[in-house]
């Protein structure tokens, strides 16, 4: 994606006209570059960064998808309900601007609509045999769900349907020009660069 196609990406994909809040969600497969990306928006005046909420959800709420790390104790003051984080959200929205990084396969089957439809969506992609020759080190015994792409695309479909806005980007063109790509992040969602 060169800038050129980015611009034409975040034209073509912006939505409809209503208003978004301050929520800026990047949503990634994993091994995607995204918390290259996420620690280059924490330097973002007055931006409040979140680091995947959905997590515990995924791997430790009532209706977790996946025991990969047992059943471990969760503090209460943190509930991991999906009702108890899409709450956080949107009330950390309502504070002020924030970036909220997920991985897709984590955050998908809890977030709400109501909370794609108005915040801004950056998909970040990444050629699938780089995140496999990466994930498979970390993680041999990954899962399909956990390749992530199937949620990406799933996540990607629900912004359309709701007419959310999105842009898309690759995540080795974030890492080939990361200044350029970040100012244009911030342009698209009005955040001091």
């Amino acid at each position: 994606m060169t800038s050129s196609a980015f611009r034409i990406e975040t034209r073509a994909l912006a939505g409809d006209k209503r208003e978004t809040d301050a929520r800026i969600f990047l949503w990634a497969t994993p091994r995607s570059i995204s918390t290259a990306l996420e620690r280059v928006m924490k330097n973002a005046d007055g931006l409040d960064v979140l680091h995947e909420p959905f997590t515990d959800t995924y791997y430790f709420s009532s209706k977790r998808r996946s025991r990969r790390y047992g059943d471990p104790a969760v503090p209460a003051q943190d509930p991991v309900e999906a009702d108890a984080v899409n709450a956080r959200l949107e009330e950390a929205g309502r504070r002020g601007p924030v970036f909220i990084k997920d991985l897709a396969f984590q955050a998908e089957p809890y977030v709400t609509d109501a909370l794609l439809a108005t915040a801004r969506n950056i998909f970040l992609t990444r050629d699938p045999l780089k995140v496999y020759a990466s994930l498979i080190r970390i993680k041999p015994d990954f899962t399909e769900d956990e390749f992530g792409f199937t949620a990406l695309e799933r996540i990607w479909n629900r912004v359309h349907a709701l007419q959310g806005a999105a842009i898309a980007l690759d995540g080795e063109e974030f890492r080939a020009d990361p200044h350029a790509i970040a100012y244009k992040l911030c342009v698209w969602s009005d955040v001091r660069y």
